[in-house]
């Protein structure tokens, strides 16, 4: 695998800021040195995670995080591995410890892959022709090797799977569904890797493990769904909605050579009870949404506790960065500013979420990975393709 520049994915688990971030393809190595933090870093500097009480580095320096003990990667084509893990050495060196061969019939690529409670992960993987996205579960030996590989009862879906989120209890696993993209011109070949469809429509699922059974939420109109993370409660589950606008007249290309994408608007971080009835992806509670002129939301994350969460915003040409958190019913409380970057450098914005595991992929407010700076892009710019075992 190799390392390249890449556009921002709008992730809220601590990536590399500005204008552009390395994505998670990197060599191991260089993925332990910068993505360790990104691991277990899903909240702002917080004492208190419960009450949205936040600090800034000027005040308390980020915690270490806990070093993983082993890393697991998706394989990539035309490697055979399905899935790798290697052990975590000093300095930041890796062991191959296990290469893990496709399931038969294969299920196509791993496009997510997210540790759950009990030392136990979860895998997406998705294939173009037929449309099709599988979930299995396994553990990690404390050898480092793959072991009960099994698919997930009734983890089959006929379209794109992303955003996985496993309840604490390790009982439900949520996600957001899109069909696949289809281009006669370029039909899907063997090795290339699934594209969700445009334009976006938001979609949540939330399938019981122990029946087999899934239910779905949905709305109306343009939109995308991102950020999903279970409550302590393995009940409550919180994610962020937005518009999609289309533009009524294409707009200049940008310095990358691509014209930007649609704008997103009106976003805002719910609660959804899962044992409530209903079918409305927008009846849940509404934690946040930000004021008109706050700026751009690039990420916005609810606490475990359901009702308080945290977030980061840029705002201005050339935009600042805005750290934030927010409570429901309470005005956003902006916990700390900072002017953009000399020369698009880059900078390591770190979330802390302490002792308490969140089981979720967070990789932004669209958990495709279509949305950068605020605007939807048809292309993905990344995942969660890594986990990591303690």
């Amino acid at each position: 695998m190799t390392d390249e520049p890449d556009e921002d994915s709008g992730g809220a688990d601590g990536q590399v800021r500005g204008r552009r971030v390395w994505r998670w393809a990197a060599p191991i190595g260089l993925a332990i040195a910068v993505v360790v933090t990104a691991a277990v870093g899903v909240r702002l500097l917080a004492d208190e995670p419960d009450r949205g009480s936040l600090t800034t580095y000027a005040t308390k320096p980020p915690a270490l995080p806990r070093t993983p003990r082993f890393v697991i990667t998706a394989g990539a084509p035309p490697e055979e591995s399905w899935l790798q893990i290697y052990e975590v050495k000093k300095n930041n060196g890796q062991q191959p410890t296990d290469s893990v061969r496709s399931p038969s019939p294969s299920p196509g690529q791993v496009q997510e892959i997210v540790a759950g409670p009990g030392g136990t992960f979860v895998v997406a993987a998705s294939r173009a022709e037929p449309c099709e996205s599988r979930l299995y579960r396994f553990r990690l030996t404390g050898e480092g090797h793959a072991t009960a590989v099994t698919p997930v009862p009734g983890g089959i879906a006929p379209a794109l799977v992303a955003g996985l989120a496993i309840s604490p209890d390790g009982r439900r696993i949520a996600y957001t569904t899109a069909p696949c993209a289809t281009d006669p011109s370029t039909p899907p070949t063997a090795g290339s890797p699934p594209q969700a469809a445009s334009p976006p429509s938001a979609t949540l699922t939330v399938l019981d493990t122990t029946t087999g059974r899934p239910r779905t939420w949905t709305t109306g109109g343009t939109s995308v769904i991102g950020e999903i993370v279970w409550a302590r409660d393995s009940r409550m589950l919180g994610y962020t909605t937005g518009d999609v606008t289309p533009r009524t007249t294409p707009p200049p290309a940008d310095d990358t050579g691509e014209p930007p994408g649609d704008p997103i608007g009106n976003v805002t971080v719910r609660a959804l009870d899962t044992d409530a009835p209903g079918a409305d992806l927008l009846a849940s509670r509404v934690l946040f949404r930000p004021p008109g002129d706050a700026g751009t939301v690039t990420s916005a994350v609810m606490n475990p506790d359901g009702r308080t969460g945290y977030g980061r915003m840029s705002k201005g040409r050339p935009p600042s960065t805005i750290m934030f958190s927010f409570a429901e019913g309470q005005p956003m409380h902006v916990t700390e500013s900072r002017p953009p970057d000399p020369e698009g450098t880059f900078t390591l914005y770190s979330f802390d979420l302490g002792d308490e595991p969140r089981y979720a992929c967070l990789s932004g407010i669209d958990a495709f990975g279509r949305v950068d700076e605020g605007s939807f892009r048809s292309r993905s710019f990344g995942r969660c393709s890594s986990a990591w075992g303690y």
